[in-house]
């Protein structure tokens, strides 16, 4: 089908993906298929999540994590861990839920500012929370977080697909499902 494709070693390949977002997602739309959250973290207005589902498949854009979520997509990966993550087996602080976590991030911006300024926040419970579950909120956020940081295998004129337009059933014979 002359469609680029590669295995990476070293990588997991949402730091691929996200590593290509980060590099060309000013330049290009960039468009992400996967029903993984981690990459809500990747949007902006140029960068998309595809969550296909047949008749409910949905693009995730920026209004979507603002609607969903009441975040900006900038803090998503802050906002995951402090709520944690049960599908990855991460925990994130005790007594805070979807809305408390907005709340907080709204109000000091990231999780750093969060632990930096513990002390100012309102609810005693919270705070305690946040206080004694400061490493593994760090921790989480280094798991979480995804970055540029590996390397990308293809350059973007590479992926310029030059082939010819085929047919589902031309597809599926080519990849030895028909």
């Amino acid at each position: 089908m002359k469609i680029k494709h590669t295995e990476v070693v070293g990588y997991e390949t949402d730091d691929v993906i996200a590593s290509y977002a980060i590099k060309y997602g000013e330049d290009i739309p960039c468009v992400i298929s996967s029903w993984d959250s981690d990459y809500f973290q990747l949007i902006n207005e140029s960068v998309n999540v595809l969550r296909y589902r047949g008749k409910t498949t949905m693009v995730c854009d920026v209004d979507f994590i603002q609607n969903k979520f009441g975040i900006i997509p900038e803090v998503y990966a802050d906002f995951k861990s402090l709520t944690g993550d049960k599908a990855d087996n991460i925990k994130g602080a005790e007594k805070v839920g979807v809305k408390t976590a907005a709340k907080l991030l709204n109000q000091f911006g990231n999780l750093e500012s969060i632990l930096e300024n513990v002390e100012q926040i309102e609810k005693t419970g919270i705070r305690k929370s946040i206080m004694e579950g400061k490493n593994r909120l760090q921790k989480n956020y280094q798991i979480i977080k995804l970055t540029d940081r590996a390397e990308i295998p293809f350059m973007l004129e590479e992926l310029k697909y030059n082939g010819e337009r085929l047919k589902t059933n031309e597809v599926l014979v080519g990849i030895g499902l028909k």
